[in-house]
This record gives structure tokens, C-alpha cells and sequence, in this order.
């Protein structure tokens, strides 16, 4: 059964895969990998086309760790001060912090980070890259920790914005700092874009398809979701969003060196044991996933993820903003 998902991922892949030059802006097609393998991750950005969009999986590196430091700042600029409502105002707060905890764990070297977005165009840089983007998301892991978090999903607070405002953009006071008006004048000379409603499962699926492409060893996807995000998830995959909490578990010894393990449980059933060390391999299970803390924490299979829909007649939820 196993195998058999894993392929039918593969194949799927194989037929919408572009793999990004990592300095060219172009494109080449196909996948040049064994079933079973993973691919060189430093090849360059992966841009699958769909429904209209790129959907693009980009490893942070030292070099473009200052674009998508200026992207957060000017998106949480945009949706702390002009989200449609008081709420939507606050969860732009608190998913764009979520993305700077990935950022910050890339910098300070605990985890692997990638930008999962999807865009109307892959091959532009600088504020009209910024400017195209409708959604984007963190997606952190490490080696030899099966786990991977999804963390700071938004959509661009920018198509939110009236004409006007974007018109007036240079006189408006919380638009004068991050690029704001750079990009904003891009928006208004790129002109009116198609509306892209209900990403969020899309671009989560993308980037289990991904990851399971790259590590085919990884299992689950852990996430501390604002509450919006909790909905949305149990709405879409049911029973198979697992709400979950963790357990430090002490072992007998015959030395006074304390030995333990941890397990993450779902309800009384154990849904995986860690290693005691997993906070020191994996730091940004702490910091990132919030493994340690008292909140909330949703527990998915990747292979869900990534083959939800598939025969299934199952219909996903309503979006998450």
C-alpha cells in the first residue's frame, strides 16, 4: 500500500515538475531522480503549474534570506494596518510571527526551511515577485526527524486593498517603510489579477507532494494553527486531523542517569514516540511547532495531505481567510 502511494506521488510529480534554474529564471522539465531517491535540494526552486498559478517550493538560503525577510515585514505591515477586520487584522499578526519563528530558526541554524507560495508568475524577483505572490507558507524539517511543520500560512493582504489605496500609496503613513510603495506600484502597473479563492488546501498539498518527493522517509505534519487554521483543517480532513499533545515518558534504569522518551498522543492512543534528544536534533519543534507548549497542536499524515481528493468524496472545507 505503502509503495503503491509512493509511486502513484512519484508519477504525479514526474508529469507536473518543473525544476527551477537556480539563477536563470527558466525552467526545465521533468524529474531526473530514481523512485526512492531524493533529489539534490540545492538544484533550485520546484514550480508546479496549476489551476492558473505556479506553486513554488523554495529552500532559504543565505542568499534569498533577505527577499523573503522584506516580503514578511511588508506583508505584516499591509495586513496588521489594513486587513478588512479587526480579526483579520489580528490573525495576520499571529501567522506572519509564525512565519518569522521558521525565519529565525533558519538563522539560527536549527532546521531546514522552505517557502511554499503560490505565484502568477515564477520567474520575476525583487518587489514584483512580492507583488504576485497570493499565498505563501513556511515548511520546516530536519534530517532523520520525520516530522515536517506547516507554519504561517497567509494569503497577500495586498488584493484586499481598495484601488484608491493603492493608488494614494507614497501618502499613506504605515506604507512608508519595507519596500511598501515599491511594491504596490508594481501591483498597480501589473493591474487587476484573476481571483484565486480556496489556496490553502492546495498549497498544503503541494507541499506534502514535495516533501515526500524529497524525503520520501517523512510522515506527518504537525502545525500550532490559529484557531481560523484549526477549523479549516478538521473540516478538510476530518477524523484524519488529529489533535494531539506530548508526554515525556520515563524508562527504567539500572545507573541514577534518568532515562526517558517522548510520545505524542491522540486522545489515549499513541500516535508517535520521539527520542529524548529530538528537541536537541530538532530545535525548531520547540520554537516553530510549539511542541513544548499547552496549545493546540494538529497531527496529519503526509500521505493524506498529499492524496487528499484523490477518489475521495470528501469536499474540502471553506478557506482559511
Amino acid at each position: 500500500m505503502g509503495e503503491e502511494r509512493a509511486m502513484k506521488n512519484f508519477i504525479c510529480l514526474l508529469m507536473l515538475v518543473y525544476m527551477g534554474m537556480s539563477n536563470s529564471g527558466q525552467t526545465s522539465e521533468g524529474v531526473s531522480i530514481q523512485q526512492g531517491q531524493s533529489r539534490d535540494s540545492s538544484q533550485g526552486p520546484i514550480v508546479v503549474k496549476q489551476d492558473g498559478l505556479n506553486f513554488v517550493m523554495e529552500k532559504l538560503t543565505g542568499n534569498n534570506l533577505k527577499f523573503w525577510q522584506a516580503y514578511r515585514s511588508a506583508m505584516f505591515r499591509v495586513g496588521a494596518t489594513h486587513g478588512k477586520t479587526p480579526q483579520i487584522r489580528q490573525d495576520y499578526i499571529q501567522a506572519l510571527k509564525g512565519f518569522q519563528n521558521a525565519i529565525d530558526a533558519f538563522k539560527n541554524g536549527e532546521g531546514e526551511v522552505w517557502i511554499a507560495y503560490a505565484t502568477h508568475n515564477s520567474s520575476t524577483d525583487g518587489y514584483n515577485k512580492m507583488a504576485q505572490i497570493e499565498i505563501c507558507m513556511t515548511v520546516t524539517t530536519s534530517p532523520d526527524v520525520p516530522i515536517v511543520t506547516h507554519m504561517g500560512i497567509f494569503k497577500t493582504p495586498l488584493r484586499g486593498l481598495s484601488p484608491e489605496t493603492i493608488q494614494n500609496a507614497a501618502t499613506i503613513e504605515q506604507f512608508q517603510d519595507y519596500g511598501i510603495v515599491k511594491i504596490l506600484n508594481q501591483v498597480a502597473e501589473i493591474g487587476s489579477l484573476p481571483s484565486k479563492p480556496n489556496l490553502s488546501l492546495s498549497l498544503h498539498k503541494f507541499a506534502a507532494q514535495i516533501i515526500l518527493h524529497l524525503y520520501p522517509d517523512k510522515e506527518v505534519m504537525i502545525t500550532a494553527p490559529l484557531k481560523v487554521m484549526e477549523t479549516f483543517l478538521k473540516g478538510t480532513f476530518g477524523e484524519e486531523a488529529k489533535t494531539i499533545s506530548l508526554e515525556k515518558i520515563a524508562e527504567s534504569s539500572a545507573t541514577t542517569e534518568e532515562k526517558f522518551h517522548y510520545i505524542l498522543k491522540s486522545e489515549e492512543s499513541i500516535f508517535m514516540k520521539l527520542p529524548d534528544d529530538i528537541f536537541t536534533r530538532a530545535p525548531w519543534l520547540d520554537r516553530v511547532t510549539f511542541l513544548l507548549a499547552q496549545n493546540p497542536k494538529i497531527a496529519i499524515n503526509l500521505h493524506t495531505i498529499a492524496s487528499f481528493g484523490e477518489g475521495s468524496s470528501v469536499s474540502p472545507s471553506g478557506d482559511d481567510q
